[in-house]
């Protein structure tokens, strides 16, 4: 009786271990445009908010746009123009009819408001620009039905 339960546990163990699903690492380096965005996302500012109870979500996040800085925007410093990109997202795993969108030429922005209008409309409110000059915009997007 302990020989079949120990062979039984063996087999069980030796099933499992082959059941498990092997790890893949893909290297994406040559797809420059998505490793430009992931190297210049800034952590703090990845927003993730439902909308209509959660029949589609908005992702939002700033990156530091290198890109679309002109030459002589901030001599002798590093500072960059910005960008948000906003993801509309249906609710599931159907990234292939979701929308995305980047908001450009901004500085130092930040999202005050994300705000539902008339289904599937929403709103985002921004403000952006110099400690002393900053403005704000509501820019309205369509999500996903």
């Amino acid at each position: 009786m302990r020989r079949n339960i120990l062979l039984f546990t063996i087999i069980f163990l030796m099933l499992s271990c082959n059941a498990q699903q092997e790890v893949k690492i893909k290297d994406l380096s040559k797809n420059s445009d998505l490793n430009y965005i992931f190297a210049r996302i800034e952590c703090n500012s990845i927003n993730i908010k439902k909308m209509y109870s959660g029949s589609f979500f908005v992702k939002t996040f700033i990156i530091s746009d290198s890109k679309i800085t002109p030459e002589n925007f901030s001599e002798g410093t590093e500072e960059f123009l910005e960008s948000i990109f906003v993801s509309i997202i249906p609710d599931g795993d159907y990234y292939t009819s979701s929308k995305l969108f980047k908001i450009e030429g901004l500085i130092s922005p930040e999202i005050i408001e994300f705000k539902e209008l008339q289904y599937p409309k929403f709103g985002l409110r921004i403000e952006y620009g110099n400690y002393n000059n900053r403005r704000i915009e509501f820019i309205e997007f369509e999500g996903v039905n």
